[in-house]
């Protein structure tokens, strides 16, 4: 496939929108009409975005593969978002950096879906045992990441993190 400029801009707009009217709700403070109002998660707002355009420009420049960046994609989503929803609410256990060891497990059980499923999805190699421990050691590491990386900054550090584990790791 040959990728031009025009067609990695077209796929930019969003991310770069999304970067832009973020840090506008950041920076005003507007966040807190959203019930944010934790200065540090704050910056998650526009570090996801941030990540979402390396991912994006990094997947049709073919520096990872699209299923790979999809994990990525995936699993700051859902696991991510999982994780916050139920582990505040019902998280007892303090684990990582003021997170909840129930929300690092979401994280880790999303991590391990998204991978199975990507692979399976695109037919990137047969379910094994040894296919099977690389989806847990990756999906360990990106609990790892997102319980222990500060202000918000997993939402760059836990897609990034995980498009790269999932390209060195599968597929391959």
């Amino acid at each position: 496939m040959i990728v031009t400029i025009e067609k990695v801009s077209y796929a930019l707009v969003g991310p770069i929108l999304f970067i832009i009217v973020n840090t506008f709700f950041v920076v005003t403070k507007l966040t807190k009409t959203m019930g944010i109002d934790d200065e540090k998660r704050n910056l998650g707002l526009i570090f996801f975005p941030l990540s979402l355009l390396i991912l994006v420009g990094g997947s049709y420049l073919s520096y990872f593969p699209i299923w790979a960046s999809g994990i990525g994609w995936i699993v700051m989503g859902y696991g991510d978002g999982l994780a916050a929803l139920i582990g505040k609410k019902y998280g007892r256990v303090s684990f990582g950096i003021n997170k909840s060891l129930l929300g690092s497990l979401i994280v880790l059980v999303v991590s391990m879906i998204t991978v199975i499923l990507f692979n399976l999805g695109y037919n990137l190699e047969p379910i094994s045992m040894n296919f099977l421990a690389r989806a847990l050691f990756i999906s360990i590491v990106a609990m790892l990441i997102e319980a222990f990386t500060p202000n918000g900054l997993d939402n760059f550090t836990l897609p990034i993190g995980l498009t790269l584990l999932a390209t060195y790791f599968l597929g391959g």
